[in-house]
């Protein structure tokens, strides 16, 4: 007889588990830096590629970093989603912000026009070598 199916559905089971490379040295950091985990479908054999590790349980421990579909005809067209998200500084409102979207497949607008750009843009940094 085959074995009852977890109680769990399978995305409560087969979250990733993201660890910035700092949250263990500094544990109290860890909220910050680490963003929370989300469900994610698929596994290592399926389109929505997540795959798990066999001898560490169901838990997602791989899967596509970038998702991006361009429209070569027109790129205003052009989706993308990253896996948290733009910036890699953790007091950014944009270190996390993709994750709900990549945890369900979705893609976001990818602007590829300079001024469709400057008309979004929430901030404006300019570099300047000493």
């Amino acid at each position: 007889m085959a074995a009852a199916p977890p109680a769990e559905p399978w995305g409560a089971m087969h979250q990733p588990r993201f660890q910035h490379p700092l949250s263990a040295l500094f544990p109290e950091a860890a909220a910050l830096l680490d963003p929370p985990s989300l469900p994610v479908g698929g596994d290592g054999d399926t389109v929505q590629a997540n795959g798990l590790v066999a001898p560490l349980g169901p838990r997602a421990a791989y899967g596509a970093i970038a998702r991006y579909a361009f429209d070569v005809g027109a790129f205003e067209n052009s989706r993308w989603c990253v896996f948290l998200g733009a910036s890699g500084h953790p007091a950014s409102p944009h270190y996390a912000d993709q994750n709900p979207a990549w945890s369900r497949c979705e893609m976001l607008p990818m602007r590829a026009d300079w001024p469709g750009l400057e008309a979004g843009a929430a901030l404006r940094q300019r570099l300047v070598p000493d």
